[in-house]
């Protein structure tokens, strides 16, 4: 097998005409693994033409991110024909765009970040990918044991994903709980409104909205007693990556999780569980189980989930390729 100059060979190709880490594709899938690997990171769409890109940068090896519109399978069906190989990463449910498919069957590999994706992969597009989870990212921190009469609990995330919190919402509104909700969102002006219609909730449980920024998303864990994770158990929401209860655990934050597939994987340190009442009562009465848990938690993450274990897996399957 040839060796991989991964400072000349490769190339990570983020959709867009630059890398946007404020998307958590984008880090998850490009910033992070390439900063662990080596090899240049160039927006596609920061030429005009695929042709223009190719002439541009000649590395043996393109690894995309994301495509939204099919202008990386377009990217990818000219490197085939110059003879580069392609490895695509594909995260949340598109499998409703024929593109995909394309840039799947074209590709000398597919990376998918959990087994519910790996599986939908294969029934779709009739190719088997490869299996890379998502790093951690940001500071580790020492597990937190909930302390006080007033429970502080953050939630952060895209507003795509604001449907899910209405299950909590729901849930708890007329519960004898003293809770204080911080939601760190790309679109907090959305939040409030999304009460609206909802069951009165009662006066000491209070709703507050942050900006999404990745400064003020670990301000807010930091701030935080315990992350609460809901979410709508749909399609879209199975196949989602273990990012966000990951990046609870390598936090110090014990999670409220729901029971998505990728969540159960993770089950032995959270709670995971549908009914959010329970959640609470029995973080409320085990403060320091959850704290053990989270001990337990980020012991484990590391041996899976560690910027250096991502980066590992990425090295061979890259090596692999270039063979």
């Amino acid at each position: 097998m040839p060796a991989v100059d991964f400072s000349k060979d490769v190339c990570w190709v983020p959709f867009g005409k630059r890398l946007d880490m404020t998307n958590a594709g984008a880090r998850y899938m490009i910033a992070h693994p390439a900063a662990e690997v080596g090899g240049s990171v160039v927006g596609h769409k920061a030429y005009s033409s695929a042709n223009g890109f190719l002439s541009a940068h000649r590395q043996k090896i393109l690894i995309f991110g994301k495509d939204f519109d099919g202008s990386l399978t377009k990217l990818g069906q000219a490197a085939v024909g110059r003879g580069r190989k392609v490895i695509s990463g594909f995260g949340d449910w598109h499998f409703d765009k024929n593109f995909n498919k394309k840039l799947a069957q074209l590709s000398s590999a597919c990376v998918v970040q959990t087994k519910a994706m790996r599986d939908e992969f294969v029934r779709y597009f009739s190719v088997e990918p490869h299996l890379i989870e998502e790093p951690y990212e940001g500071l580790r921190c020492s597990p937190k044991e909930p302390a006080g009469k007033t429970l502080n609990l953050v939630w952060f995330g895209h507003a795509s994903n604001l449907s899910g919190l209405l299950i909590f919402l729901t849930q708890i509104a007329d519960q004898p709980f003293s809770i204080c909700l911080l939601v760190v969102c790309n679109r907090p002006d959305l939040v409030l409104p999304m009460l609206i219609g909802l069951p009165a909730v009662k006066v000491d449980i209070q709703v507050k909205t942050l900006q999404w920024s990745e400064a003020n998303q670990r301000k807010a864990i930091a701030w935080s007693d315990a992350v609460v994770i809901p979410s709508q158990i749909e399609k879209k929401d199975m196949v989602k990556g273990h990012n966000r209860l990951v990046c609870a655990i390598h936090a110090g934050r014990f999670a409220l999780v729901s029971p998505l597939p990728q969540y159960q994987e993770l089950a032995d340190y959270s709670y995971c569980s549908d009914n959010f009442v329970e959640a609470v009562e029995w973080l409320l009465a085990n403060p320091k189980k959850a704290q053990e848990r989270v001990a337990a938690g980020q012991a484990y993450i590391d041996t899976r989930f560690a910027p250096q274990v991502i980066g590992r897996r990425w090295r061979e399957l890259i090596e692999t390729v270039a063979g």
